[in-house]
């Protein structure tokens, strides 16, 4: 049988034809070409597909899932991802804002890099596995923000300008305005 070695294996077949139909292989042949190269064509073009296939590239292998944290805490400031709650403890009780899917992800993504400025880039890949635009980013992070204020802790999420944005383990004690700005220049913006 055409496109099997004597020990049952696959043979690539590479067919160059003048039809301009698609070809099915040869006239009762069941077998079809690996490769099916219409005329005319250029003989670096062949030598390209010929080589793809004898040498195959690698399959790409699958990260293995990041195993996160259901609870997340850095200063006053906690994450109940279950919940998709972020929590500002103070004495025996607690103030907390309920918080979407994609906010939770963002927070949790820069919970888990504390006091380190973080690229928009860098937020994606890590928050929502490079799904959405950079740009998203900032939108979360506007909403983000009257969110933790409502809690009293909307100045641990700040703005590095040039970079991105940081999550700061130290909380304020005037912590209930919007978020600090800083540029990349700071030697704090960039632990």
């Amino acid at each position: 049988m055409l496109g099997v070695d004597a020990d049952g294996n696959r043979v690539p077949i590479v067919l160059l034809s003048s039809r301009a139909s698609e070809g099915r292989g040869l006239e009762g042949e069941p077998s079809y070409p690996t490769l099916c190269i219409r005329k005319p064509y250029s003989p670096r073009e062949l030598v390209e597909q010929v080589n793809q296939i004898l040498n195959p590239a690698p399959p790409l292998k699958e990260k293995p899932p990041v195993k996160r944290k259901l609870h997340v805490r850095v200063g006053l400031l906690e994450l109940d991802v279950e919940q998709r709650a972020a929590m500002r403890r103070h004495g025996e009780g607690f103030n907390w804002t309920k918080l979407s899917l994609r906010q939770t992800q963002l927070l949790q993504c820069l919970m888990e890099s504390p006091d380190r400025a973080l690229t928009r880039e860098q937020i994606v890949d890590g928050a929502w596995a490079g799904e959405v635009d950079v740009r998203s980013v900032d939108q979360c992070i506007r909403r983000l923000r009257p969110l933790l204020r409502q809690i009293g802790v909307a100045d641990v999420l700040q703005t590095v300008w040039n970079v991105g944005y940081r999550l700061s383990s130290a909380l304020p004690h005037n912590a209930t305005t919007g978020g600090q700005d800083f540029h990349a220049s700071d030697q704090s913006a960039m632990v």
